[in-house]
C-alpha cells in the first residue's frame, strides 16, 4: 500500500518578493525607543487630562453639596425663627 501524500494548498497568495530582515540592530532599537517614548507621552498627556477632568468634576460635585448644606441650614434657621414668631 502506497502512503498518501496530501498538499494543503493556501489561500492567500504567497509573498515571492525577498525581504531584508534586520533584527536587533541599533537603527531599530533607536527608533523602537523613539516609538515607545512618544506613546507613553501621548498616555501621561491622555492621563493628565483624565485626572484634570476627574478632579474638576469632583471639585464641582463637593461645591454642590456645600451650597446644598448651607441652604438647608438657611430654611432651618428660617423655620426656627417663624415658629418662635407666633403668637
Amino acid at each position: 500500500m502506497k502512503p498518501v501524500d496530501f498538499k494543503l494548498q493556501t489561500m492567500a497568495k504567497e509573498n515571492t518578493k525577498s525581504m531584508e530582515v534586520k533584527l536587533q540592530t541599533k537603527e531599530r532599537a533607536v527608533k523602537r525607543a523613539f516609538f515607545n517614548y512618544s506613546i507613553c507621552i501621548d498616555f501621561l498627556s491622555a492621563l493628565t487630562v483624565y485626572t484634570q477632568v476627574a478632579t474638576k468634576l469632583y471639585l464641582m460635585e463637593q461645591q454642590k453639596r456645600q451650597i446644598e448644606r448651607i441652604q438647608k441650614a438657611c430654611i432651618t434657621k428660617t423655620s426656627i425663627s417663624f415658629l418662635n414668631l407666633q403668637p
